[in-house]
């Protein structure tokens, strides 16, 4: 893609710059004053200095601090270090901080050992699971990203992202290969499958065949439905379902996908924190966390039910909430196990989430004035607070006992 090569010329320009410092000063002066002198502006050189992992869902916390600035929230300026591992997707990065101006220097090996030797861990660079804001000091990462994304959703600010049309023709004329109409309306779908990924991460995992009626019912409407992830062990033959998942693609096109979509369908995993960057509508299925859940405005959840073998019951909110479950994507723990969402609450989810969409309009209903005094009960610390789907609640209205 020749448009998406002009986003990264800048980060690559700061890299090769650091990097080259570096490598010729042997480190004898401090990198971070390297840093400096890379991005040097005549603005403040009251630097703030993020550390990202390879997550997908970690980059788009670059947006929380953004946001954070034009809120008035924060007055330093960014620079973003990046692991010579990289990331689940760089073109997303590249993106961001482009549209964000915030330098994003990708390290080699020998500059990442030493500054994770040296000054990660003497916290001289940011904590990635907390924010720091000059009005508000230190804040958790769940309780700083709720407080900006309320904030924006409040004052009915745009998206800060902007993707360049000739990049947007280019993906399109790409997606066309795959056989995808893409003067129709899409659903982005991402489901987790990882049955050889770690043991802790595999609660949020669900089978695609569970969406097979959500799916028809999306493509009935007039939808093309795209999903994007990792290989599923299941096929699904749907004219109008497209499972990406499956071929080599650009890593660009997930981006597109998720910046575009009419709304996106996601599980507990780092694409659904990508699409309210771009204020695109998401509904959570399959939700493991309870009490791990950023606020994205126009977004509503469905939970997994969670199983108590002493009781043999399913727990209520508040006991999810209490559970050892609340904070871990892990299949099991102390008796507790998970029991996936089902076909008919992801339908049901799927409906009711399409009709806000198209009406433009997610009501709060009483329901969900009554989930928030249960979660505050449960959890005083400001970690959680999606809505819940409707749809959900009258489907199981012990629930919310």
């Amino acid at each position: 893609m020749l448009a998406y090569r002009q986003l990264w010329k800048k980060n690559s320009r700061y890299s090769q710059l650091f990097n080259r410092f570096s490598s010729t000063l042997g480190y004898t002066n401090n990198p971070l004053s390297i840093i400096y002198e890379s991005v040097s502006t005549s603005e403040s050189r009251d630097f703030f200095f993020g550390y990202f992992h390879q997550n997908f869902g970690h980059l788009s916390l670059i947006d929380v601090y953004a946001k954070a600035k034009k809120l008035g929230f924060d007055d330093k300026r960014y620079v973003f270090l990046r692991s010579p591992s990289g990331t689940s997707n760089d073109s997303y990065l590249d993106l961001i901080s482009n549209c964000y101006d915030i330098p994003c220097i990708f390290l080699d090996s020998h500059s990442f050992t030493y500054l994770n030797s040296k000054y990660l861990r003497s916290n001289q660079l940011a904590d990635p699971f907390c924010f720091q804001f000059s009005a508000f000091g230190q804040l958790g990462l769940y309780e700083g990203w709720n407080l900006v994304l309320d904030q924006w959703s409040q004052q009915d600010m745009p998206s800060l992202i902007d993707i360049p049309q000739e990049l947007i023709r280019e993906t399109q004329e790409e997606l066309t290969i795959y056989g995808v109409d893409v003067a129709k309306p899409f659903v982005t779908l991402h489901t987790r499958h990882t049955p050889r990924g770690p043991a802790d991460r595999r609660g949020a995992d669900t089978s695609i065949v569970s969406y097979e009626p959500a799916l028809r019912y999306l493509i009935e409407s007039g939808y093309n439905v795209i999903r994007i992830g990792n290989p599923e062990p299941h096929m699904l033959e749907i004219q109008g379902f497209y499972d990406l998942g499956r071929v080599t693609h650009d890593p660009f096109i997930d981006i597109y996908l998720l910046a575009k979509a009419k709304f996106m369908i996601g599980c507990g995993s780092g694409p659904l924190s990508v699409p309210p960057t771009f204020n695109v509508p998401v509904l959570y299925v399959n939700a493991p966390c309870m009490g791990h859940m950023p606020r994205f405005s126009r977004s509503r959840f469905i939970p997994q039910n969670i199983y108590s073998s002493a009781t043999n019951k399913k727990l209520t909110y508040v006991e999810v909430l209490r559970s050892p479950l609340a904070f871990t994507t892990a299949p099991s723990i102390a008796g507790l196990s998970r029991i996936p969402s089902s076909s008919e609450d992801i339908l049901d989810a799927v409906i009711e989430f399409n009709q806000m969409v198209c009406s433009h309009n997610f009501p709060i209903l009483g329901l969900h004035g009554l989930q928030m005094s249960l979660l505050k009960e449960a959890l005083p610390s400001d970690t959680a607070g999606m809505l819940i789907s409707s749809s959900f609640y009258y489907n199981n209205p012990w629930y919310l006992n």
